[in-house]
């Protein structure tokens, strides 16, 4: 499992970055729409969920999104990927709004993970039991000029008149509101004295016990106990999914399966075969994989003895984007063959530009056909 933990401001909930995504479509199966008995999720633009409610605020929907874009970069299929709405009878008390992403698998919708507007429990419940201040301020926009009663003990005089109970008045005074002292201070200016009850017990305060001043402070803040947005997310569940997902079958052929993992998560970024297992060839491949190490690309050498073909089978089965293969035409004028393994298209590149290009295609700058666009197909 593993937890995001993102503070707002309770009266501002909106999110700096959330205008770049408000244009995703995403399949939203809110509350409502489970308690009318609707089977289906609803596709809506994350812009036109925060803005009729659907879904809480925009901090909220930046994550669920970002969720969305994830499970898809990762091999997650879009079509099997729904994010629905908590009911009023499995919302958590302290929540105010909690979206489950879900996805599709051979055992049904599983949820992979959490987003969860969780209002300002957590900070409050920490307060409470550690006794320390977790809270943060806002910038006012205009100073605020306050008047308040200080309520002032000789602790002398009070230690004497009512020593052991003497802490039990110093408490009272500390959590005292305002109107209260006011009160207070016009009974102990006409009359001199006034009585407190505290604990089941009374106590006569005078003049030379306790005093009460004015005091004026100037304010340019104000302090709030922050909200909490929490995304988690089931590492485990995730990657289920993604193995599920990306395991395929050759259409023209069902026993050759393989794993179609993104280039962007591949273990392994790409295979080196030399074409036939000659000493020449298999120095050029040792060329090639100090070049790719060099550059940071993972890659593993496939140079037993049997056919170029099994060997990509092999590959595929491996989940291994992308097939390097060298043959003898590199020798002669350095350039290399890439396989993709989805397709099982080829293109023709020279060797200088092939770490470039795999670096690209795990980063996601790249795309195949941006690829064969440049290339052309062998």
């Amino acid at each position: 499992m593993a937890e995001i933990e993102h503070f707002v401001d309770p009266q501002d909930k909106s999110h700096p970055k959330f205008a770049s995504l408000a244009d995703v479509e995403l399949p939203l199966f809110s509350a409502a729409d489970q308690e009318e008995g609707k089977r289906e999720p609803v596709k809506m633009k994350i812009g036109d969920a925060v803005a009729q409610g659907v879904v809480g605020n925009e901090t909220l929907a930046y994550f669920v999104t970002r969720t969305y874009l994830f499970l898809k970069m990762v091999g997650v299929r879009p079509e099997a990927i729904r994010f629905r709405q908590h009911r009023s009878n499995e919302m958590a008390h302290y929540a105010n709004d909690c979206w489950d992403a879900e996805v599709e698998t051979s055992y049904g919708w599983i949820e992979v993970a959490g987003h969860a507007d969780r209002s300002a429990f957590d900070l409050t419940k920490h307060m409470e039991k550690t006794k320390t201040e977790l809270m943060a301020a806002r910038r006012l926009p205009e100073p605020i000029t306050t008047t308040s009663t200080v309520a002032a003990l000789n602790k002398q005089v009070c230690g004497k008149a009512f020593k052991k109970d003497n802490q039990l008045v110093q408490k009272f005074f500390e959590g005292l509101d305002e109107e209260t002292k006011q009160e207070q201070a016009g009974k102990l200016e006409a009359e001199g004295e006034f009585t407190i009850s505290t604990d089941g017990k009374e106590f006569k305060l005078t003049k030379d016990m306790i005093s009460f001043t004015k005091e004026t402070k100037t304010t340019q803040e104000e302090k709030y106990v922050p909200h909490v947005i929490e995304p988690s997310f089931g590492i485990g569940r995730i990657l289920y999914c993604v193995f599920e997902h990306c395991f395929k079958v050759r259409a023209q052929d069902a026993q050759r399966t393989y794993f179609d993992f993104p280039p962007m998560v591949a273990p392994v970024k790409c295979s080196l075969l030399p074409l036939l297992n000659q000493k020449e060839l298999n120095l050029k491949v040792t060329t090639i994989k100090q070049l790719l190490v060099r550059a940071g690309v993972s890659c593993k050498v496939d140079d037993t003895g049997v056919t170029v073909g099994k060997r990509y089978a092999r590959t595929d089965e491996c989940g291994i984007p992308f097939g390097v293969t060298v043959d003898h035409t590199s020798l002669e004028d350095d350039t290399v063959t890439v396989r993709y393994l989805d397709t099982m298209q080829q293109i023709r590149l020279p060797i200088s530009e092939l770490a470039a290009l795999i670096s690209s295609f795990s980063a996601g700058l790249t795309t195949w056909e941006d690829a064969v666009s440049k290339y052309g197909l062998v």
